[in-house]
């Protein structure tokens, strides 16, 4: 078990000592329930102090994947049950399980596009709508301005949905969000290929701040919810490729996932259409 935990060759870092004993919790080499070995024993073989070292499981503790306890050693934790938000990304990365990280995968996007279309509705229902509206045309506006600049555009994209979700008020939201933020930064590094904008990203952006703009959560909430669950399915697809998970049924029960009671496709651009700038509203009829 120790043999195969690799020396940190750079200076004697926390947090990447943190990371070579995360990778191996996660891959299972420290099963939970289990003791890590003696602080001076894992510390000479990760080549660092024992300083050092007991920030690193402070990290780790603060994560949910250990627990110290002076004179009892360090207990390793199920991270499954333990862990925090900040393990969506190094699980996704590093987790053993294929068909695992599919799930965890999907439940993060699932995640993500219920606080979207709440913060949307949120935003569309406050009395700064349209000063929200503004600021969201602003960081959309960056996102088009760089089409040709991958790794910059994906950042001003997340950029876009973070502003969308501090319009909201709900800080909740926000502190759930920075946890799946820190995934979606690691896979611009090492996943690049998932960074996927759809042919009408710009439309339903555009579509979804004129429904703030005018005051009209229920709108802004079909939009984000239509738009997202279609999407949801093409990355899901794409990250099943790219970890080699075989999951037909999970993938299939995406493929329907959609609002009840209308067909998606003809909804979603009705929608899409109604929520445009420049629409003309229909006067109710008194």
């Amino acid at each position: 078990m120790l043999e195969r935990l690799t020396p940190i060759r750079r200076s004697s870092l926390a947090a990447e000592i943190a990371g070579e004993l995360r990778r191996r919790i996660l891959e299972g080499d420290f099963a939970a329930g289990s003791r890590l070995p003696p602080e001076r024993e894992l510390a000479q073989r990760l080549g660092t102090n024992r300083n050092t070292l007991r920030e690193a499981l402070r990290l780790l503790e603060a994560q949910g994947l250990v627990r110290v306890r002076h004179g009892e050693g360090t207990l390793v934790r199920d991270p499954r049950t333990a862990g925090t938000l900040e393990l969506v990304a190094p699980f996704l990365l590093e987790g053993r399980e294929p068909a695992a990280r599919l799930e965890v995968f999907a439940d993060a996007l699932q995640l993500r596009r219920f606080i979207a279309a709440e913060a949307a509705a949120a935003a569309a229902a406050s009395a700064g709508h349209r000063s929200a509206a503004e600021r969201l045309v602003a960081a959309l506006e960056q996102v088009l301005a760089l089409p040709e600049e991958p790794a910059r555009r994906a950042e001003a994209d997340l950029e876009l949905f973070a502003t969308l979700i501090d319009s909201s008020g709900r800080l909740l939201y926000r502190w759930a969000l920075n946890g799946i933020l820190g995934a979606c930064r690691a896979f611009i590094e090492h996943a690049p290929a998932l960074w996927w904008f759809p042919d009408d990203y710009e439309r339903f952006w555009r579509a979804l701040i004129a429904a703030i703009a005018a005051g009209e959560p229920a709108r802004a909430r079909s939009l984000c919810n239509r738009y997202f669950a279609r999407t949801d399915r093409e990355l899901a697809a794409l990250f099943a490729g790219l970890v080699g998970a075989e999951a037909p049924q999970l993938l299939a029960a995406l493929a329907q996932t959609g609002v009840a009671g209308e067909e998606p496709p003809a909804a979603e651009s009705a929608l899409l259409d109604a929520a445009a700038p420049g629409r003309q509203r229909e006067e109710a009829s008194p």
